[in-house]
């Protein structure tokens, strides 16, 4: 009966996440800004934000043509943490789409030429139905302030 040859194991993807993976990771816990955008992106009001925005814009900000599962900031949390729940400042995405515009950040080139052809649809009236009621939107871009302090400098 045959077997396996010997060097059919070492051919196996390691274990766990790679290594761009683990830099990042690590990148991330060294810088307090990129930290704070990481606690932020699991804080609530972001979610409800996020699927409010989703729900108005179902299709890619970039590409026009693909389901738009990812929210994108135009300009950077780690850049300008003010405009984190700025609507003015998101835009729809698809998966490939975002990917570009992170490889794009990572290269310091600005992302907004992407979305150049993409309408954002406005908040009708003062209010935004939630799935928890209604989300104020006031007058400065970031109400949760309290809750997520600036990133130190």
């Amino acid at each position: 009966m045959p077997t396996q040859p010997p060097y059919a194991q070492s051919a196996r993807k390691p274990a766990g996440p790679n290594l761009a993976q683990r830099r990042y990771d690590r990148r991330r816990a060294d810088t307090p800004a990129l930290a704070w955008a990481a606690a932020f992106r699991g804080s609530f009001p972001w979610k409800q934000l996020r699927a409010a925005f989703l729900a108005l814009h179902p299709i890619c900000g970039a590409c026009l043509n693909a389901l738009a599962r990812q929210v994108h900031h135009v300009v950077p949390l780690e850049k300008d943490p003010s405009r984190a729940l700025d609507w003015d400042n998101l835009a729809p995405v698809c998966t490939r789409c975002h990917a570009d515009c992170n490889r794009d950040e990572r290269a310091d080139r600005e992302t907004a030429p992407r979305f150049a052809n993409f309408k954002r649809r406005s908040i009708s009236g003062d209010r935004l139905m939630g799935s928890r009621g209604p989300l104020q939107r006031t007058s400065r871009p970031c109400h949760i302030a309290s809750a997520f302090a600036a990133p130190p400098a």
